[in-house]
């Protein structure tokens, strides 16, 4: 998602499985209180009033100063948003990236890594460098992994838990780490801001 007008027109918004959200000033929450409406909570809380329940494609919310605001689907990311069904979303890959997020990219967490990734239905990677792509290997359970020009091929064997995946980049073989970044008592090891204070 995308806000559409006033001082933050073209900041993005993601958001997560587990209620999580995730923005440029940093992360924080997400939940359903009626069908058409989603309560964020970004250092303060907001209410985004959708067009639709079952196929939304804008929100409106009031700012701080009472003027109106106002989002919609990133037109850069539509492509397999639309609930027709994608053909990996059962691969077992990709189930367990498809949705969840917001991922980091590194050598470890600890050492810090590159994000936040989200890996959306149709084979699009949202990152801060711009779209990327991803899909299933043919006869594999591996997943092959485009951001920045750069393939990466990755794997969830010997992966122990949900979030965390193991990439080899293709033009040098460096191994690399993916996780989610996860707020926790350490969340400084994996890369989770929470939200500045902002005006939206």
């Amino acid at each position: 998602w995308v806000l559409t007008n006033g001082p933050h027109k073209g900041k993005q918004l993601h958001f997560y499985r587990r209620l999580v959200v995730y923005t440029p000033w940093g992360g924080g929450s997400w939940i359903l209180p009626t069908g058409r409406t989603v309560s964020v909570k970004l250092c303060e809380q907001k209410i985004l009033t959708f067009d639709s329940a079952t196929n939304p494609f804008s929100f409106t919310y009031t700012r701080t100063d009472g003027s109106v605001g106002s989002g919609t689907r990133d037109p850069n990311f539509v492509v397999g948003s639309s609930g027709t069904p994608w053909q990996y979303e059962n691969h077992p890959t990709i189930k367990r990236l498809l949705g969840h997020g917001p991922w980091a990219i590194g050598d470890a967490p600890i050492s810090g890594g590159q994000g936040p990734i989200s890996f959306l239905r149709g084979g699009l990677v949202a990152t801060p460098w711009g779209f990327g792509q991803y899909m299933a290997l043919e006869n594999s359970q591996d997943v092959e992994l485009t951001i920045r020009g750069a393939k990466h091929r990755l794997s969830v064997e010997g992966i122990i838990g949900c979030y965390q995946f193991n990439a080899v980049r293709e033009s040098d073989q460096h191994a690399l780490r993916g996780w989610v970044m996860i707020r926790h008592v350490s969340m400084e090891y994996t890369g989770w801001r929470d939200a500045e204070c902002r005006k939206l």
